[in-house]
């Protein structure tokens, strides 16, 4: 697998190879070229097909757009979200150029190489800044009452899951695997799903994962043996995201059902076997209940842990979950702390972004959500926000 600036000019007639490599299927069975195109280009996955059908069904107008229009990268807006360089430069890469094989004229011959798969929306948490369709515990929760998502309310609970182990989709899949440089599992939560170690202890037994960058999105919780933490030392890049958003009180209420102390603790075992992985880092959600932490966090995983950190600025699915709905005092608030902070100017930028929502209800949007978990006992020893940071709290409450 190249991961040199060589890749792009194998392809110079596109801003992005992924049409021509890869593809995405998530839990209700859209597929797509990758994870960050809009839902007017995915198709319906057919079971009954194999992997590569459907890579073949589903990228085919793509590829006809990506070759026709050449380098107007701008008919392909969600694409800006991977893109690693200034769009208007020259020498412009995206994370799937970077995954191409220099060996393969993808252009002449489209050869699936990158595969990302989220099997299903069974989890362990139950993420503030969630929703139903990437996690299972969220299904009965009070803020999902709209339309969208009235046939998971119908069965609490309910796991959201499309590729069956007998499908000849799923059998197929095994066939693919020795031609991967790139293979991406998303959840729910990934390592509680049987099919994602399925197919990771095929590839390490059959001496395939040392070949393969394998990319896996976790919140952390699940305690590995042995054999399982070789496994996945065992490829030969792993790119091992741990999700994270606060510290002891704070962590417990944005991913509920989290403990922090035997999060840490399992945390430390992964870091101490796998964190040689350049890959292995800390991914931080950042949104209305920790936009004021940032610092700290950095400082706990980054300086003192020496593990890279990554942040993502929410922008929904739930309004009161979006850093930039807050009140002028508490943007002011953070003005002032990140006044000499390195990350001021994006922080800044970010609350510049006009709220979507009346901000003098903020609160009780929060504490509506907090009251009703509370009362019905949904979640077991939950705080709420209110408990758990009432200073940033009142800031919020203007």
């Amino acid at each position: 697998m190249s991961t040199s600036n060589e890749s792009i000019f194998h392809y110079q007639n596109v801003e992005c190879v992924a049409p021509f490599s890869s593809l995405f299927v998530n839990n209700t069975g859209q597929g797509y070229p990758c994870c960050v195109f809009n839902d007017k280009k995915s198709v319906q996955i057919d079971l009954d097909q194999s992997v590569i059908s459907n890579f073949d069904n589903i990228n085919k107008s793509n590829r006809i757009d990506f070759l026709e229009y050449q380098r107007n990268f701008d008919l392909y807006k969600d694409c800006h979200s991977c893109t690693s360089l200034d769009r208007n430069s020259h020498s412009q890469k995206t994370s799937q150029n970077l995954r191409a094989s220099n060996n393969i004229n993808y252009i002449k011959t489209p050869t699936l190489t990158s595969l990302h798969l989220k099997f299903s929306n069974l989890c362990n948490f139950a993420c503030r800044m969630c929703d139903p369709y990437s996690s299972n515990l969220l299904a009965d929760d009070l803020r999902y009452s709209g339309p969208g998502y009235d046939p998971l309310r119908k069965n609490n609970k309910a796991v959201i899951k499309f590729i069956t182990k007998e499908s000849v989709f799923y059998k197929s899949i095994f066939d693919c695997l020795p031609n991967l440089n790139h293979l991406w599992f998303s959840g729910g939560e990934t390592l509680l799903q049987e099919e994602v170690w399925e197919i990771l202890n095929y590839l390490a037994s059959a001496g395939y994962s040392k070949n393969i960058e394998l990319q896996l999105n976790t919140n952390g919780s699940i305690k590995l043996n042995q054999q399982e933490l070789n496994v996945l030392d065992s490829f030969g890049k792993l790119n091992l995201q741990i999700s994270i958003d606060g510290i002891e009180k704070l962590a417990e209420y944005i991913r509920t059902n989290l403990v922090w102390d035997k999060w840490i603790s399992n945390f430390e075992e992964y870091r101490g076997k796998l964190g040689h992985h350049p890959g292995f880092s800390v991914s931080v959600a950042i949104s209305t209940f920790n936009i004021h932490k940032i610092q700290e966090l950095e400082e706990f995983f980054e300086q003192e842990r020496k593990v890279p950190v990554h942040f993502n600025f929410v922008n929904g699915p739930i309004d009161s979950t979006v850093g930039y709905n807050i009140n002028e005092k508490a943007k002011q608030h953070l003005r002032e702390l990140y006044a000499n902070y390195h990350r001021r100017d994006e922080i800044l930028s970010f609350i510049k972004n006009r709220p979507v929502i009346d901000v003098n209800f903020l609160t009780d949007l929060i504490d509506a959500r907090d009251n009703y978990l509370i009362e019905r006992k949904i979640y077991k020893n939950f705080r709420a926000f209110r408990d758990v940071d009432p200073e940033w709290y009142n800031v919020l409450k203007g």
